[in-house]
């Protein structure tokens, strides 16, 4: 599986990440430290972009399981979010700059939010 990232998302990126920075495309199912509820029940799906320090507590990172290297690093993903994925899978804007996931068969989500954890955001004050 790939995640090809647009140019125009490269660099977006590249401009919000320091050294060091983890990536986790989180798929919203409930499950690890990431995760607002427990309650999975959707009709879409829902991806979030996470980032985080180099010093963030690895407690429950363990289910980001599966790296996948892109143009800016590797995106840490969780196994259980890999039948939603197709081989090949494109990070792109959509015409109202919102981050986009798509495949050969369409967008597999819209509006993917980039979001920034910090360590007292999940309970560890740097």
């Amino acid at each position: 599986m790939r995640i090809i990232l647009d140019e125009r998302v490269t660099d977006w990126l590249q401009g919000k990440l320091q050294p060091q920075d983890r990536l986790y495309l989180d798929f919203e199912d409930g499950i690890g430290p990431f995760a607002n509820t427990e309650i999975s029940c959707r009709l879409d799906l829902s991806f979030r972009l996470i980032i985080t320090g180099k010093n963030y507590p690895e407690k429950g990172l363990e289910v980001y399981n599966i790296p996948v290297e892109t143009s800016v690093g590797v995106f840490h993903i969780k196994e259980s979010s890999l039948p939603y994925f197709e081989e090949e899978n494109f990070l792109t804007f959509s015409p109202q700059m919102a981050l986009r996931l798509k495949g050969a068969s369409g967008i597999l989500a819209d509006n993917i939010p980039l979001l920034r954890m910090s360590q007292e955001q999940a309970g560890v004050k740097e």
